[in-house]
């Protein structure tokens, strides 16, 4: 899943969009979605310190 999916899916929750969706699924969410910002950040950050 694209991370561009992921955003749409978290904030179709906090808008009441998608008013239950399963905790498993809504966690995966939220740990792929951070994994992926942290990813992107650290090779900003690699390019910076290169």
């Amino acid at each position: 899943m694209s991370l561009h999916a992921t955003e749409l899916l978290l904030e179709a929750v906090e808008r009441d969009m998608w008013r239950e969706p399963p905790a498993e699924l809504l966690d995966a969410l939220r740990t792929v979605y951070l994994q992926t910002e942290g990813d992107i950040e650290g090779r900003g950050e690699d390019a910076s310190a290169g």
